[in-house]
């Protein structure tokens, strides 16, 4: 039913028997959006790789076991890809560059004697050869107690919350993680509206006291299944936008971290006093 008086029209008005799929890159697709997609039978196949692989390392397909949310599907044919200790992911094939141009220096970094290209990507394999990207390299952060946190698998649960837009975990050298986040204000001025909270600017509705309430028990709610860790013990919410205009965010739309740490040294310093 659904199907016929919903899903059907949604395929119609996006011109989806134009084509045969759909692909998705530079970013992790949420659950929700991927099961949302399956559901009206325009399935996305996640895929990654670099500029300077050409720019395809692994892409999910229509074989068995050749898709699966949150994977980038499997290496393509004639391009090697491997997990080096420290779990970046490694590529070697026709695919990879020759080097950077007329910067030999920059290439050795990147790539080595043995032609792998280090990507700076984390990853892992299943069973099944599919590949899943869990982080960046250089976002890793180590506690005051020792302790490793890839902060970019706990953003990425955080977002999937309908209250927040952006996050940045933070903690280097800290006993525990914290957190800067930007509210989705959308929805917040709609949950405003419906409990009678009155406003006049984001930052005054970010410091409402049952605003701060509802968020706390939103982190709550989110830090359930995290490692003890990885749990966000503070967090300060901001009413900034981050955006490639403002120069907060890459092309790809990343968060360029070490500029959001000097823009927000003192509220950082603040959290962890």
């Amino acid at each position: 039913m659904a199907d016929k008086l919903v899903y059907s029209k949604i395929r119609q008005n996006i011109g989806a028997e134009n084509f045969d799929i759909i692909v998705s890159g530079a970013a992790a697709i949420s659950q929700n959006i991927a099961g949302f997609f399956s559901a009206i039978k325009m399935p996305v196949f996640e895929g990654y790789g670099l500029t300077e692989t050409s720019p395809v390392i692994a892409v999910s397909n229509r074989n068995p076991h050749g898709r699966e949310v949150g994977y980038v599907g499997q290496p393509l044919p004639g391009i090697e890809v491997k997990i080096a200790d420290n779990g970046e992911i490694c590529c070697r094939g026709h695919n990879v560059m020759m080097g950077y141009y007329k910067q030999p220096e920059l290439t050795k970094e990147v790539i080595d004697e043995e032609g792998w290209f280090h990507t700076g990507d984390m990853g892992e394999f299943d069973q099944y050869n599919r590949l899943k990207i869990t982080g960046r390299i250089k976002s890793l952060f180590k506690t005051s107690g020792g302790k490793y946190i890839n902060p970019d698998v706990i953003e990425a649960k955080f977002c999937a919350s309908s209250l927040i837009e952006q996050i940045m975990v933070v903690g280097e050298n800290q006993k525990f993680a914290g957190a800067l986040i930007v509210p989705d204000f959308g929805f917040l001025k709609s949950w405003c509206a419906k409990e009678k909270i009155a406003f006049t600017t984001p930052q005054e509705m970010i410091q409402h006291p049952e605003v701060l309430k509802l968020m706390a028990k939103e982190v709550t709610e989110l830090n359930k299944g995290l490692g003890e860790t990885e749990k966000v013990k503070k967090h300060i919410l901001l009413a900034d936008e981050w955006s490639i205009g403002n120069g907060l965010l890459t092309p790809t739309l990343k968060i360029k971290r070490k500029v959001l740490i000097a823009k927000y040294k003192d509220v950082i310093e603040k959290m962890f006093a």
